[in-house]
């Protein structure tokens, strides 16, 4: 009961959407930056956030925990109960497959 009241805590103190971060994202943009600039980078995220969307739960999930609410590999562990090889092994094969989704977008649009 304790254990799963710490991971309760751990995730209520890092939970931060996609949409937080995209807002984030959109308030660090320089000033500098053009309309155009402005407008692809919204466009990327947009595009990345429905890959992120269409991965296995477990993939997203994981891949969600670390990369932006940057948990740690053992917090992770305690939260899904995978082991850490597993945890790498869905990690890599969910940036692997948003890194081809990706490339296949801007193929199509290149096109």
């Amino acid at each position: 009961m304790t254990k799963n009241l710490c991971l309760d805590k751990i995730k209520a103190r890092r939970t931060v959407s996609i949409e937080e971060q995209h807002l984030n994202l959109v308030n660090k943009a320089s000033v500098n930056e053009n309309p155009l600039e402005m407008s692809e980078k919204h466009e990327n995220i947009r595009i990345v956030k429905r890959i992120i969307d269409s991965l296995p739960e477990q993939m997203k999930s994981i891949m969600i925990m670390r990369d932006m609410e940057e948990y740690s590999f053992e917090e992770i562990q305690d939260i899904t109960g995978l082991t850490m090889n597993n945890i790498r092994v869905h990690l890599s094969r969910a940036r692997k497959q948003v890194r081809n989704e990706l490339i296949k977008v801007h193929e199509y649009g290149t096109k």
